[in-house]
C-alpha cells in the first residue's frame, strides 16, 4: 500500500512538471515579440518615414488651434550650414498664441514620440519662454538629433478656439 502511494505521488509529480514544461514552452512561443502586428497597432513603428513623421506632428499641432500660416519648415541646407555633422529629418518652428500652454502640446507630441520609439529633450528658454524640442531615435547608439522643433510665443497671433 505505501508502495501505490509512492509510485502515485512520482506519476502525479512528473505529470505535473509535465504540464509546467509544456505551459512554458506555449507562452514563449506564441507571446514572444511578434513583428507581425496586426494593422492598427503602434508597436514596432521605429520603420516611420519623414513625411508621415511631419504629417502626423502637424496634425498633433493642427489639433491645438494651431494655423499652418504658423508654422515654418526650416530647410536642412540652412541648418546643416551651421553645422555640418547634423542631419536632420524635419526642423520646424511654430509660433504658439499666448493662450495656449505649450505643456499640453508638448505632452501630446511628447506621447506620440515615444509611442513610436524616439525619445526628446525639451529646453524653455526663461525669458521668452521659448521651447525647443529635440528629438532622437532610441535604436540610435550615437544618440544623435534627427528632428527639432521650436515652439516660440508671441502676442500678436490668435487661435480660433470655442469658448464653452
Amino acid at each position: 500500500m505505501f508502495r501505490k502511494n509512492k509510485i502515485k505521488i512520482i506519476i502525479t509529480g512528473i505529470a505535473s512538471l509535465f504540464l509546467i514544461l509544456i505551459a512554458v514552452i506555449y507562452l514563449n512561443f506564441f507571446s514572444g515579440d511578434n513583428s507581425s502586428n496586426p494593422p492598427g497597432t503602434n508597436e514596432n513603428k521605429t520603420g516611420i518615414i519623414k513625411e508621415k513623421f511631419a504629417e502626423d506632428i502637424d496634425s498633433i499641432i493642427y489639433t491645438f488651434g494651431i494655423k499652418k500660416e504658423w508654422i515654418r519648415n526650416i530647410s536642412l541646407k540652412e541648418k546643416q550650414t551651421k553645422n555640418n555633422s547634423l542631419t536632420l529629418w524635419i526642423s520646424k518652428e511654430v509660433i504658439i498664441p499666448a493662450d495656449l500652454p505649450v505643456i499640453e502640446l508638448n505632452h501630446e507630441i511628447t506621447n506620440y514620440l515615444r509611442i513610436n520609439n524616439f525619445e526628446d529633450k525639451v529646453t524653455e528658454d526663461p525669458k521668452t519662454k521659448a521651447v525647443r524640442m529635440n528629438v532622437f531615435d532610441t535604436k540610435d547608439t550615437a544618440h544623435r538629433q534627427i528632428r527639432n522643433i521650436n515652439f516660440i510665443y508671441s502676442d500678436t497671433v490668435k487661435r480660433d478656439a470655442a469658448s464653452i
